[in-house]
């Protein structure tokens, strides 16, 4: 009798790995803009770009930690 394979493709980990990096590259992204903002003087227009740069890269973040099913 065959063997039968009851994990995920090779494909699909493949794909997760590569998602999972993906996550943690704008993970770090997101980080080095917080360490910006902190430095930056609080009401400046330089803290309020960086508050827009944040939303945007939380949203790619979030949608990047939708990680596909293994």
């Amino acid at each position: 009798m065959a063997e039968t394979k009851t994990g995920p493709s090779e494909a699909m980990l493949a794909l997760y790995e590569l998602a999972l990096e993906e996550v943690l590259e704008a993970s770090r992204e997101l980080a080095e803009l917080v360490a910006k903002l902190k430095r930056a003087r609080r009401g400046s227009e330089a803290y309020y770009d960086l508050t827009a740069k944040i939303a945007v890269v939380m949203t790619i973040t979030r949608v990047k930690a939708d990680l596909p099913s293994v």
